[in-house]
């Protein structure tokens, strides 16, 4: 996927998903695609852009406009974005040994 390379090696990128949201109580209009990137913590949500940004406009074809959120790890809306099972790059997730299933 052209989005998923885009994103792959641009540093604090943690991890990319492509959920389809609807903003409620906000906006009357259908759901949209959005591009939610998670930011590792030490860096810089600017910097990120500016690195992810110009990738991005080289592949999305005129004319076709998405919106981009970036998250910072531990964001309130990380786990519903998780949830949705729309990741595209990164960790698929930490699993716990089974013999911690408990801890």
């Amino acid at each position: 996927m052209a989005l998923a390379s885009a994103v792959d090696g641009v540093e604090g990128i943690m991890e990319a998903h492509l959920p389809v949201m609807v903003s409620m109580g906000v906006s009357s209009g259908p759901a949209r695609q959005v591009l939610v990137l998670v930011i590792d913590g030490p860096h810089k949500v600017e910097e990120v852009m500016q690195s992810v940004g110009p990738k991005l406009v080289g592949i999305v074809p005129a004319g076709l406009y998405f919106d981009v959120m970036p998250l910072p790890e531990g964001h309130k809306y990380l786990a519903a974005v998780r949830k949705s099972e729309s990741q595209i790059f990164g960790a698929r997730g930490k699993t716990k040994a089974w013999w911690r299933v408990w801890s």
